[in-house]
Order: C-alpha cells, then structure tokens, then sequence
C-alpha cells in the first residue's frame, strides 16, 4: 500500500512539474468530473452536453470522456435517445450538421452501436428536412444541404433557393439568419445553372432593386449575369473625397486604411469633392508606466503539497520576481463632413486605450540556512494567475493604430463614404465611443456575442493570440476555443 502511495505521488509531481495542466487541460478535467456527476444522480442529458465537444475530439480526452459511459451502462444506454432530442431541438444548422457528423467518430462508434447510428442517420435526415419546410431550421445555400438527401428534392431545394436570395435583401426579415460572406455568389450561381428561363434566374432578376451587394460583388459576382444593371450601380457608387487633417503624422497613418474602404473612393486633395472631410486632432496623450518590479515570497505551507513536501528543504520559502508595466494612449478627434444631399456629419471620436504586461523569473527555493536553488515548477494557483497571462513589454504602436483605426471607422460612417461602399449595415451605429470593433479584420474582444458550430452561441471571457475564451450559454466556465472556428452574432 504504501509502494502504490507512493507511485500515484510520484505520477502528480510529474505533472506538477511539467508547468501544471495546461488550461484546456484543467477545463477537460472539470467537464469529466462535472458529467460523472451528473451521470451519478440519472441526470444523463445534462451530462453528456458537457463532455460533448471531448466526445467529438481526438486524443486522451476524448477517450477519457469515453470511459464515462463505460463506467456508467445507464448512461450508455441512454445516449441514442438522448442524440434524438439534440437534433429536434436543433435550430442552427450549422450545429445540426456537426451533430450527424459526430456518429462518424471513432468516440461515438465506440458508444452506440451500428443500428443506432443508422437509425440516428436516417432520423437526421427526415428532421432537415421537416425543419427546413418548418422554418426550423433555416438551411442556405452556402451551408452543407448536399448531406442530406431529403434536402435535395425540387421543394426542399425551392424553398433554401427563396430563403437564400431573401436574405440578400437590404432590409433583412426579423428572425433571419446571419447573411454569410459568399451567399450571394451561391444564389448567383444556382440561377445561372437552372438557365435564362427558368423561375430562379426571373425572381433573381426582378429582385435585383431590391438586393444589397458590395462594389466587389457587383464587379465580380453581378456582372456575369446581368452586365447593365452591375456598371450603373458601380458608377452610382463612385465619390470623390476631400479630406482635410491639421496633423501631418495623423493623414500619413489614416490614409492607408481609409484608401482600403472601398474600391469607388477617390481622394483629392484640390478641386470640388462630393464629400468634404475635416478632421482636428483635439487630444494625443501616450503615457508609459514605468517598469515596476516586485519580490513576491511563498512560505513551503503555502506552496503546493506535493512539491513542498518532495522538493523544497525544511522551513525553505519559494521566492521569485514579478515585473510589471503598460502604456496608456488618451486620444480624440472631431470628424466633421458636408456632401451634397446629406446633412451634415459631426461625430466626436475619443476614447482611452491601453495594454498592460507582467511577466515572472528567478523562481528559486532559499533554505533557512540561506542557501539557493533553482525551482522549475510552479508554486501554487496564484503564482500560475500572477504569470500564466502575462506577456511581454508592449509598444505604443499598437495602441496608435487603434486609435486611428476608430478614426478611419467614423470617417466611414460619413453617408456619402459609407454609400460607396455598398453597404451602409457595416458603419451602422451612433457615435464613435466605446471599444473598438475589430471586425474588418476577423478578431474578436472580450463581451462580443459568437457562435461555435459545436458548443452552440455564447460570450467571448478573453482572448490570446490564437484562441478565444468563450463562456458558452448553459455554462459557467469559458471554454478556449479557435478563433477560426467563431462567428459573430
């Protein structure tokens, strides 16, 4: 017994050692043992939806979810029917594909048996179906209908045809879906294939007035079809501007971004303009604080059990240096702008940006003796909060480039700039105040409402370079994610 004790404390220090679990690890972890949980008390569906994005996952911790029904044959019993109820009460067809989609894992075959899968399979395909003359489900063209034979049939097809080219409308219905990137070149495409003639080409055409395309959709997308109607919208769309900056440095850095706008701007710097622009730099104001460095002193009691015990002297204390630092940019413009048949703009762009860093080293172990040695493990929970999101020192240049992108942001709210650009929905809005969208890029910020084709809608908790931490409705803890994988709401 004492062996075995032994070994099971020599396998945590390991993993102590190793830096501790990372925070993926941790969250998998706290699923496993929420959904055993669940599981103990019948509470089968609660359980599986938490551990459903490790059951459609690869490695260790889809197996380790796998293990959860094979410790508990109830809950293994209870799983088709439980997949039944989650594709009902699907109303998002990209999660409703994700869920057929996971009976092809090696984790859900392991599972269920063949007859369920098939049996779930061809439930799946009748619930598209229902859903899409319901309304349910809401399927597009740009989405996977192709996996579906019953969405292939002339009535099902009529209907995502009509729902699709709906959703291109300037003024979308109440209710509808996200309008996706390449909607428009799908509809195009399908009314070209089903010919001149035929009712998708004459409801796309009649439709066309009333439709919402960008300048590169009607060049690249709208031309091929119907030539005339694509070159007078083009031309109704091509504006000359005149911007006026009182800051030299400010027109250098805005000018770029503001050329990116649209294809259909063209900036004068004399001459008349359709839209004259004045802008005035009312404050500009970097601040860097000054680094800061702070000895931070654990006693062996405060320091993990395992690791206190097996790697630290009697009485020693874990000793290390937290340095800490950030720069901050107070700034504000006035955007001021007339053009012919619009009233006037005026909108006041001011905010504060900062970014902050902190970062740990010269973690050692000092024995009462006073002597020395390096510790290469973390100490507890609030050394790994104090250093696990740090970073590095930041430069102001991040910050500058906010600021002027806020600035370029307002600039494409004028009416006469945004018209140009063939949609107004993306510089909707009132002021310039508050954080910053970085939409135009694809990134996202903390507060921003998203969708997950597995887990569902949910709040963006945080962001790294790579992932988002999102806390998905139904759950309390965020979850990392792939920021590839999101979309807004």
């Amino acid at each position: 017994m004492l062996r075995l004790t032994r070994v099971v404390s020599a396998v945590a220090v390991v993993a102590l050692l190793s830096g501790c679990a990372t925070v993926a690890e941790k969250y998998e972890a706290q699923r496993r043992e929420e959904a055993k949980a669940y599981a103990s008390k019948g509470e089968y569906l609660k359980a599986y939806r938490v551990i459903q994005s490790d059951l459609a996952s690869y490695g260790q911790g889809a197996k380790r979810a796998v293990e959860i029904f094979n410790e508990n044959p109830q809950f293994k019993s209870a799983l088709p029917e439980i997949i039944r109820s989650e594709m009902r009460d699907a109303s998002d067809p990209d999660r409703f594909v994700q869920l057929v989609k996971n009976l092809d894992y090696d984790t859900f075959s392991s599972v269920l048996s063949q007859g369920d899968r098939l049996a779930l399979r061809k439930e799946a395909n009748e619930v598209a179906a229902d859903g899409n003359r319901s309304n349910r489900l809401q399927w597009l063209l740009t989405d996977a209908v192709d996996q579906f034979s019953s969405l292939g049939q002339p009535d099902q097809q009529r209907i995502i045809y009509n729902r699709s080219l709906a959703l291109l409308r300037k003024q979308g219905a109440p209710g509808s879906r996200t309008k996706p990137y390449n909607l428009a070149q799908r509809v195009f495409e399908r009314a070209e294939a089903a010919g001149s003639h035929s009712d998708e080409f004459k409801a796309l055409q009649a439709e066309l007035p009333n439709l919402e395309f960008s300048t590169q959709d009607l060049k690249t997308i709208v031309a091929k079809l119907f030539p005339q109607y694509a070159s007078k919208e083009i031309a109704g769309r091509e504006i000359t501007v005149k911007i006026a900056f009182d800051d030299r440095l400010i027109e250098e850095d805005a000018m770029p971004k503001l050329r990116q706008l649209s294809p259909n701007l063209t900036f004068i710097k004399n001459g008349q303009a359709a839209v004259n622009v004045s802008v005035k730099k009312l404050q500009w104001d970097e601040r860097a604080s000054p680094q800061q460095t702070q000895t931070v002193t654990y006693s062996q009691t405060d320091v993990n059990l395992l690791a206190a015990a097996l790697l630290m002297p009697r009485n020693a204390s874990y000793i290390y240096e937290v340095s800490s630092g950030g720069v901050q940019l107070s700034y504000a413009f006035e955007v001021k702008a007339t053009s012919k048949g619009a009233p006037a703009f005026d909108e006041l762009v001011r905010d504060r940006a900062s970014r902050e860093w902190r970062s740990c080293s010269n973690a050692r172990i000092q024995n009462v003796f006073g002597g020395v040695q390096r510790a290469d493990f973390v100490a507890n929970d609030h050394m790994q909060t104090v250093c696990g999101n740090g970073g590095s020192p930041s430069s102001p240049d991040a910050l500058r480039s906010e600021a002027i992108s806020r600035l370029v942001t307002a600039i494409g709210r004028i009416p006469g700039i945004a018209k140009a650009s063939g949609s107004t929905s993306s510089f909707s809005g009132g002021p310039a105040t508050g954080k910053v969208s970085y939409a135009s890029v694809g990134a996202f910020v903390a507060g921003d409402r998203v969708r997950h084709p597995t887990f569902g809608t949910g709040t963006v908790y945080a962001v790294t370079s790579t992932d988002a931490h999102v806390i998905f409705d139904g759950r309390q803890k965020p979850t990392p994610v792939g920021m590839e994988t999101l979309s807004k709401l």
